[in-house]
């Protein structure tokens, strides 16, 4: 179980490549720290990723986890018997908490670095997607959904893996999108993150308030998306507690409570107590 009165972010990132921020990883987690945050999970691109984060998170081993995988834009680096190595060797397992991100992206910009034609990157990208969603099953791990532009294609392939637990990353869905997803899915969660801030969040205001709250997890996606009034800056973990301030708003509920609320999704999501 995990402690009460902590704040969780479950999903950012330190060791980007194409990161433009230049951080000391160390000053990041112990900051975070220092402002309660002492849950936090480190999202894998691909393989380099991998290494770095599980190999940082062993030194952290009560406050970071990693999610294990290869983000779709690194379709053509994927090495799926790496991953399943990786998850199975024993002194790893304690530092992963599910495969992730992974899923179909298919941003303008995604397909044009691709230079390949849509239909061919949705391909590569299912076929990825797929074979990690059957290792995670294998594993009974759950599985952190990154999705872009591409929400009917990432539901066609979670509809044969939908007994497994999910969230949904990076949640900026219109309320029938939600609906959709919880009627199709009884283990799907919600990642929340500062997108809720900013003014052209508002529309996830609706998503929240109609969907059930024991669908609601928080993150930060950090080094991207800083919380209003620093839209434009550097995130980090810390971040986080402006997405608790804005759902316990909107929820009108206190943030303790909210806590409490995330702690056991995040429980449930593990499959924990």
């Amino acid at each position: 179980m995990f402690i009460m009165n902590n704040y969780i972010d479950t999903h950012f990132h330190l060791f980007l490549e194409h990161s433009q921020f230049n951080i000391d990883p160390n000053n990041i987690v112990v900051e975070s720290i220092s402002q309660g945050v002492t849950q936090m999970w480190l999202a894998s691109t691909n393989r380099l990723d991998i290494e770095k984060n599980i190999t940082f998170a062993k030194k952290y081993p009560e406050t970071l986890k990693v999610w294990v995988g290869w983000h779709p834009e690194e379709f053509d680096t994927y090495d799926g018997k790496y991953l399943e190595t990786t998850i199975s060797v024993y002194d790893n397992k304690p530092s992963i908490v599910g495969i992730g991100e992974v899923g179909i992206d298919l941003a303008d910009f995604i397909v044009e670095k691709s230079k390949l034609s849509k239909a061919t990157l949705l391909q590569k990208q299912q076929d990825i997607f797929k074979n990690q969603l059957n290792i995670a099953q294998k594993h009974s791990l759950p599985v952190c959904i990154h999705s872009r532009e591409a929400f009917n294609e990432t539901v066609e392939v979670l509809e044969s893996f939908s007994n497994m637990n999910f969230i949904w990353h990076c949640f900026n869905l219109k309320a029938p999108q939600t609906k959709s997803l919880l009627d199709k899915f009884n283990n799907i969660y919600f990642g929340f993150n500062n997108i809720i801030t900013y003014k052209s969040g508002e529309y996830i205001k609706t998503s929240i308030l109609e969907m059930p709250s024991d669908k609601i997890l928080t993150e930060t996606d950090a080094p991207f998306l800083a919380p209003r009034p620093f839209k434009y800056g550097y995130n980090s973990p810390e971040g986080v507690i402006r997405v608790y301030d804005k759902i316990a708003e909107i929820l009108e509920i206190s943030v303790n409570d909210l806590k409490k609320i995330v702690i056991k999704n995040v429980n449930s999501l593990m499959d924990i107590g």
